[in-house]
């Protein structure tokens, strides 16, 4: 019987494929006397091209159970506070019929937006362009048609393993569900991700050169 190809093995063939580099890790953690079973922990990134713009990010901690113990996507830097906390999801049946959520939620004014997406509003949203660009919107009611486990979001998840995101802000395109190993939807979400951030470099570039 043919042996099935991890997760990891896959990805590398992909980064392989696609000319790319590949940096991953995995470490196995003991559990106790009254747990004995083994845990991984698994972390990878693979740049998208030579300059390291945006790269396709896994993690997995099997220690843990929760929403960021397992993620995949696509992130990038930003020029936004590091305290920054932004989620943005795919508005569902529940949402229409909760109340609380009609007082709690950030509205960007755009009324075609505001009716597909739930922003969590955490800090710094309401006064950042960058989500209220329509260019931008669409950009990511796209992404999230294309794949309905997916987020938007601003230093939501720990990626302190990439060096070139380093106590930097990131924005991100990613599921916590699981991670992603199709080679289409890889190149979709780093396609999607070039062009939010291509967005995001002309909304800041007024704002830089006013500080020169």
């Amino acid at each position: 019987m043919k042996k099935r190809k991890t997760s990891i093995q896959k990805l590398k063939e992909f980064a392989r494929q696609s000319n790319r580099s590949i940096d991953f890790s995995v470490k196995h953690c003991h559990g106790n006397a009254l747990n004995p079973l083994i845990y991984n922990l698994r972390n990878l990134y693979i740049p998208n091209n030579g300059g390291e713009n945006s790269y396709f990010v896994c993690f997995g901690d099997s220690r843990k159970i929760n929403e960021k113990s397992t993620f995949s996507g696509v992130f990038f830097p930003i020029s936004m506070c590091r305290s920054a906390k932004i989620l943005i999801r795919k508005k569902n049946i529940k949402d229409i019929f909760n109340p609380f959520l009609l007082q709690s939620d950030y509205k960007t004014g755009n009324e075609s937006f505001d009716s597909q997406v739930v922003i969590e509003e955490f800090d710094s949203i309401g006064t950042n362009n960058i989500f209220k660009n329509l260019e931008i919107q669409e950009l990511i009611c796209n992404s999230l048609e294309f794949d309905k486990r997916l987020k938007i979001g601003v230093n939501l998840v720990n990626t302190s393993f990439v060096p070139s995101l380093i106590n930097r802000s990131h924005f991100g395109i990613f599921t916590t569900d699981r991670w992603f190993v199709e080679p289409e939807k890889i190149e979709t979400l780093f396609s999607i991700a070039e062009e939010i951030r291509s967005h995001i470099i002309q909304i800041e570039e007024p704002k830089l050169e006013l500080h020169i």
